[in-house]
Order: structure tokens, then C-alpha cells, then sequence
């Protein structure tokens, strides 16, 4: 390299080009998060619409990997704001999605803790609950469609090979009445 800058690439390229190898499948998956990371990156020049996308995406390939809930979480923090609509509520869905594998976890981990004071209190776990029925509320009033397309998440369902798919919000489902409610109330 001569030690000239490199110049910041355009958000918009780098999204479609994302989504391209995300469409080609798995073995694409190391590429797929280098260039999403690369429109993360690249975020100060895109416009609002695009920022969105970009930041859906991203938190979309990291609740593919278990435990980086939180990375997600943080990738959605500014949700509609000015900078990242969210007309058909997408982002709503993921935050839902990394907030039910959040949930998930600190149960999982509550079972297996050995002393009270490293199990994560059931008033966390409840507000827990509350957010993941906020977000799907919000993403079933912008896109109706969206409580259909997404039930697998809680409803259990398979894959070709007879592994269970992503069921992120299946624990929510088990564990919370009015979440049972908002998912199998008729639209």
C-alpha cells in the first residue's frame, strides 16, 4: 500500500452487495458479515431509509450467531428515530427476535445457576417480556402481514432435516400469557 487513505466506500453498494451474498447462501455467510460490517461502517453517508436497512441487516446476521443478542440490540438502540425509520416495522421484529433469545438465555441460565444471587431477577425477565410485546405490537399495527410471516418464531416448525427452526421467541411463548395472546389473537 502507498499510504494513501482508503477511501470510504458507498452504504448503498455495500447493502445490496450484502444482501446478494446472503440470497447465495451459507457458505457465503463470512463474506456476507465483512461487507455488512464494511456498510456499518459506512453509515455516516448514507441516507435514513438506507441507514435502516443497514442496520436491520446487520443485526439480522448476528442473531444467526447464539449469544450475540446484544450486538443486535445495540445495532437497533435508534429504532425510529429520524436517522432510522421503520415504516413496516422490521426493526421491531429483530429487536423482539434478539430480545426473546436474550430472554432465552438468562432463563436457561437461572436453571443451571447455583446460588440466588447469580440468577438474573424475575422483574428483569418480566420487563423483558413487556419489551418483545411492545416491539411485535408495533411491527402487527405497521405491517399486517408481519404476525403471520414471522410465527415460526414462536410456534414450533422444522427444517428440511428435521431440525427445529429459529424459534426465538418460543420461551416468551411458553412463558408469557399475554404474549400467547397478542400472537394467536385474530387480526
Amino acid at each position: 500500500m502507498n499510504g494513501a487513505p482508503v477511501k470510504s466506500l458507498d452504504p448503498n453498494l455495500l447493502l445490496e452487495a450484502s444482501r446478494v451474498m446472503n440470497a447465495a447462501g451459507p457458505e457465503y455467510a463470512n463474506a456476507t458479515r465483512l461487507v455488512s460490517d464494511w456498510a456499518v461502517q459506512n453509515l455516516a453517508k448514507a441516507d435514513p431509509p438506507t441507514r435502516a436497512a443497514i442496520l436491520g441487516d446487520a443485526a439480522a446476521l448476528r442473531l444467526r450467531t447464539p449469544g450475540h443478542y446484544d450486538d443486535a440490540l445495540e445495532k437497533l438502540q435508534e429504532i425510529d428515530s429520524p436517522n432510522c425509520p421503520d415504516g413496516d416495522g422490521r426493526l421491531h421484529v429483530l429487536r423482539a427476535l434478539a430480545n426473546g433469545q436474550k430472554y432465552t438465555a438468562l432463563k436457561r441460565k437461572n436453571e443451571t445457576a447455583q446460588k440466588p444471587e447469580d440468577k438474573t431477577p424475575e422483574t428483569a425477565l418480566i420487563q423483558l417480556r413487556q419489551k418483545i410485546r411492545e416491539d411485535l405490537a408495533v411491527a402487527f399495527q405497521r405491517d399486517k402481514t408481519a404476525k403471520r410471516d414471522n410465527e415460526g418464531y414462536w410456534k414450533p416448525r422444522t427444517t428440511e432435516k428435521g431440525d427445529v427452526a429459529e424459534d426465538d421467541l418460543r420461551q416468551v411463548y411458553v412463558d408469557d400469557a399475554d404474549f400467547k395472546d397478542l400472537v394467536d389473537s385474530p387480526d
